[in-house]
């Protein structure tokens, strides 16, 4: 094999590489920590109730309200009666009752946000190096 094929086989070896790494980080790539599913999500100043991908806030950091645009949004509770989005009490609690329905909450009835609760959005962003 002369020279010229080893630098030519080197470089399309290169060239797999990077088009391989590009593949990966537009696909997300594997998703061993659950980040590709929804975290229900309150804007603060609108009020505005929304779903985000867990991978989107990992990757791209707060989320903008998609009503308002405001970044003034948070991790909530969802009311397992009418599904509406809560806001958490104290440090991520759950609150005692709905203020729509008036369901009484608990966190064993909350199990679905449990890990939500004890992982903030800026948690995924510092381990994603944001």
């Amino acid at each position: 094999m002369s020279a010229k094929n080893v630098v030519l086989l080197i470089v399309a070896l290169g060239a797999l590489g990077a088009a391989a790494a590009i593949f990966i980080n537009r696909t997300g790539g594997p998703d061993p920590e659950g980040l590709g599913s929804s975290m229900p999500m309150l804007c603060l100043a609108c009020g505005a109730e929304f779903d985000i991908d867990k991978g989107a806030v990992a990757r791209d950091g707060p989320p903008r309200c998609p009503e308002c645009g405001d970044l003034k949004t948070m991790t909530c509770a969802v009311c397992p009666e009418c599904h509406r989005h809560l806001e958490f009490v104290g440090h991520g609690g759950n609150p005692a009752s709905c203020k729509y329905c008036g369901a009484t909450l608990d966190d064993s009835g909350f199990a679905e946000n449990e890990a939500m609760r004890h992982k903030s959005v800026n948690d995924a962003i510092q381990k994603n190096g944001g």
